[in-house]
């Protein structure tokens, strides 16, 4: 169990708004977004003031702010044994996209989930920092709303999240509904 922690998610709906809900009940937990009046793109001008914290969950996505998220986390904490990271990629960065008629086209989101998936695998042994990598596939928010395909339910996911957080010797995993 996660207990009397300091956790700082990017986000503030769907998923974010899961994890947020099944963890403030024993810990403390922040939700940083442009709606809290924090912007991701813009991480350096406000993280100091929750570098106290345990966990950061990288979650946002907009276009390459997780990789900067990701770097500039990592930078401050990977010498702390007490900290992780907990990156959300998307199983789009290995397998043929759900749309599978669009898939030899350019998709940026996929590049950049790539590339998040790229940084991970560079530092997830450096330092001491606990650094993880969770790729689920469609979760059921706006943003895939338009697909027409098996989509996990945000408070699903986030329970499967936490889980995978009290794991020291998980990684990196793939998560299919």
């Amino acid at each position: 169990m996660i207990a009397d922690k300091k956790i700082l998610i990017t986000g503030d709906s769907g998923l974010a708004g899961s994890l947020r809900k099944l963890l403030s009940s024993t810990n403390t937990v922040t939700c940083v977004s442009r709606n809290t009046g924090y912007d991701v793109k813009d991480i350096a001008s406000w993280f100091d003031q929750f570098s106290d914290h345990d966990i950061m969950i990288n979650n946002a996505y907009q276009d390459w702010c997780q990789i900067k998220v990701l770097e500039h986390v990592w930078q401050i904490w990977s010498d702390h044994a007490a900290h992780m990271i907990v990156n959300i990629g998307s199983t789009a960065s290995d397998y043929v996209r759900t749309e599978t008629d669009k898939d030899a086209q350019y998709w940026p989101y996929r590049l950049h989930k790539q590339s998040l998936q790229a940084c991970f695998q560079k530092i997830v042994r450096l330092g001491s920092c606990d650094v993880k990598l969770i790729n689920p596939g469609p979760i059921d928010t706006k943003m895939v709303s338009h697909l027409d395909c098996a989509k996990m339910s945000p408070d699903w996911l986030a329970e499967k999240i936490i889980w995978i957080m009290q794991q020291p010797e998980i990684k990196r995993v793939d998560l299919w509904k």
